[in-house]
């Protein structure tokens, strides 16, 4: 599966690197905020809020072909939407994915940078 795919990313920025920059800290930004509104829903047993929440997640993750953190948001989201909570394992799956597509991310950007 992949944490990250910089072909999506530098279709849409070509060779302006500050703007790339910019655009993967603010989707990082969303997807760690993201993760963070799935975990107080899930632990509050908040169907339709953990449903909005992983939605969004799945939604951010796309933008970088970020597929682990998609599809596990997609459980996500169609567990909530049946009213059901996934267990802490599937949000640690999570959390480990949106790890990972950061630091894929970071160091992407510095090798970018370096070049």
């Amino acid at each position: 599966m992949t944490a990250f795919d910089p072909a999506l990313a530098e279709e849409a920025f070509e060779d302006d690197l500050e703007g790339l920059s910019a655009f993967l800290r603010s989707v990082l930004d969303s997807m760690e905020s993201g993760l963070e509104r799935v975990r107080v829903a899930a632990a509050s047993s908040d169907a339709p809020a953990l449903r909005a929440a992983a939605h969004a997640l799945k939604g951010s993750s796309g933008h970088l072909g970020a597929d682990e953190v998609g599809e596990i948001a997609a459980r996500i989201e169609i567990a909530a939407r049946e009213g059901r909570i996934e267990d802490s394992a599937t949000i640690d799956a999570l959390a480990s994915a949106v790890v990972k597509t950061k630091s894929a991310v970071e160091d992407y950007v510095r090798r970018r940078s370096a070049s």
